[in-house]
């Protein structure tokens, strides 16, 4: 005997109801007051408009407060929350998130495939439902040093996963668009298997839209201008509009939103956000808020987090309140300011008023014990210093717009000569920033000359560089950035912060470099002492932890720097550090 069905028409009871509630239809559109039947794990019943008494075992008081699905987040890295999956899950499930479609392909730079089955075994058992993508560009850009470059081959193994359940973002968006060999047959793997594909294409032209799209490419979460993200959803590209910790975007794309109708084919992501933004500020909840905020009506932006998600996903067991779909669902305070105020999933109830009442195991890995910090020795002052001639010398430089992390430009920069070697540091604006190779000790190393980044004085380090993740530094002088490199190399990655040769913060990732084992409230701490130290030497930005993290990805525009040395991404040719 089916329980479900033999409670949906009254023969036994339910085992929980959800009374006093305010309904949020996501399939018509309607709020009304209602109760939920749920059997197990699954939902058995949702009543009428006004119908009351359900017959039950136990019973959940919503208090007229909105009830509706669980809430998903169509593209996100975990690893971009410095935290395992378990803490990842324990940090965001009180905000009602039930559903992720995580891309790890950061853990597959550093940890090649194993990377993916590390995500897999440390997501299972977590509560959260875990879908994963396939890295599709590992690395990003052909050439790029990281643990081990992803071909066809593959990513076919990947996509075989039980738990993978689509192609992650194509990154190369110019091979994808050039045709080149490597992206078509990676696409021809996923298109093969029957398989979503995710994109990741920045402000195209029509032709390029349409070439990227005829190659099976079905979504993007990179649109920042509104007649761009209108452009996408006329042509049937599913627009997953981010609200990252950098990357804010919902307030240029809302307008695009109401001009197309409020289509179907528009989600909610994140991408990539912070431990203390997930834990003071909230997830999907919080991009569900900024939405609403942005002019996008309330009862839409729940739809996009739940109905217009899951039939992006083919998933027709969540994103909605419909018997037989899976218990995931929230009990929400308001919508206008939304504010969670109960979680339960799968049927049980998992969060209240953000905090777990429900336990979900740690685990743990041998992967997490892993030291990937393979450089092929500690870094030397000679490591950041260009030799040159004569009095000044013009050197090419990578130049932040406005402080915007995702966009720059080359910026030619005159540079005095002081005993045989560039003075970077001396230019005002102007930092000596390096790469260091740390994955196969190859002993590659990138300088060149940064502008706009805000660096006063000092140095910071990081191995969170998307996405190959070898090791940055940045400064003013030298001995600060052999400092903080080494610091680096020595506790198996992370972020560190120093002035005049002292440690002032750091920040602890020895799981490949990115992430920690730390619950989200200590790890939050580390990054919130970062943020004021790193304000202190006069990166004034309002993620400035995040904002060093894409110096290094080869697939934003225009410019950026390697371990190779600087790249012109949209050719992706190898610029010379002497300008001509």
């Amino acid at each position: 005997m089916n329980r479900v069905m033999s409670a949906a028409v009254g023969a036994v009871p339910f085992d929980l109801a959800l009374i006093n509630a305010s309904i949020v239809n996501v399939n018509t559109g309607e709020v009304y007051p209602g109760e939920i039947g749920i059997v197990g794990d699954r939902i058995a019943y949702v009543s009428e408009p006004n119908e009351t008494g359900l017959d039950a075992a136990s019973r959940y008081d919503c208090g007229g407060r909105f009830v509706l699905p669980g809430l998903i987040d169509t593209h996100v890295h975990m690893e971009s929350g410095m935290m395992t999956p378990a803490n990842f899950a324990r940090t965001v499930i009180p905000h009602g998130t039930t559903t992720i479609l995580a891309d790890p392909h950061e853990f597959c730079n550093v940890l090649g495939l194993d990377g993916m089955a590390y995500c897999a075994e440390a997501s299972r058992d977590i509560l959260l439902r875990v879908l994963l993508a396939a890295p599709s560009c590992v690395p990003s850009m052909p050439g790029e040093s990281n643990k081990m470059a992803f071909g066809p081959d593959e990513v076919g193994r990947l996509l075989d996963i039980p738990a993978a359940a689509v192609l992650g973002e194509v990154m190369d968006y110019v091979g994808g668009v050039r045709q080149d060999d490597r992206m078509m047959a990676i696409l021809a793997e996923a298109r093969k298997r029957g398989k979503i594909i995710q994109g990741h294409i920045i402000n195209p032209t029509a032709r390029e839209l349409a070439a990227y799209m005829a190659g099976g490419v079905e979504s993007d979460p990179e649109s920042r201008l509104t007649d761009e993200a209108l452009r996408k959803l006329r042509s049937g590209l599913v627009l997953e509009c981010r609200n990252g910790s950098s990357a804010r975007n919902i307030a240029a794309l809302a307008p695009a939103l109401k001009a197309a109708g409020y289509p179907v084919n528009a989600t909610l992501a994140t991408d990539d956000r912070e431990p203390d933004d997930l834990l003071h500020d909230g997830h999907i909840d919080e991009a569900i808020r900024q939405a609403v905020r942005a002019g996008v009506p309330p009862v839409y932006a729940v739809q996009m987090a739940t109905r217009n998600a899951a039939l992006f996903l083919g998933r027709k067991d969540i994103g909605g309140l419909k018997p037989g779909a899976v218990a995931d669902i929230v009990v929400a305070d308001s919508l206008d300011d939304f504010r969670v105020g109960a979680v339960f999933v799968g049927g049980v109830l998992a969060a209240e008023r953000g905090e777990l009442v429900i336990d979900i195991p740690a685990g743990t890995s041998p992967i997490e014990q892993r030291n990937t910090m393979n450089l092929a020795r500690l870094p030397v002052r000679d490591d950041f210093l260009v030799k040159a001639t004569g009095e000044t010398v013009l050197l090419n430089a990578m130049s932040f717009l406005n402080g915007d992390p995702f966009h720059t430009t080359l910026a030619p920069t005159r540079v005095p000569v002081r005993d045989g070697m560039a003075d970077i540091g001396s230019v005002d604006g102007r930092v000596t920033m390096a790469v260091l190779e740390r994955h196969n000790a190859t002993g590659n190393i990138g300088v060149a000359p940064a502008a706009n980044i805000g660096l006063q004085r000092g140095a910071v380090a990081g191995t969170v560089a998307h996405d190959s993740h070898n090791l940055f530094v940045f400064g003013k002088n030298v001995d600060d950035m052999v400092a903080a490199a080494t610091c680096l190399a020595r506790s198996g990655g992370g972020f560190a912060a120093v002035l005049d040769g002292e440690v002032l913060a750091e920040i602890r990732l020895p799981v490949a470099g990115l992430v920690s084992t730390k619950p989200v409230r200590e790890l939050a701490a580390e990054v919130d002492a970062m943020k004021i130290v790193l304000r202190e030497l006069g990166i004034d930005n309002h993620a400035p932890v995040n904002f060093l993290t894409w110096f290094c990805l080869a697939v934003l525009p225009e410019v950026r720097l390697t371990d190779k040395g600087l790249v012109e991404t949209t050719t992706q040719r190898m610029m010379p550090l002497f300008a001509s």
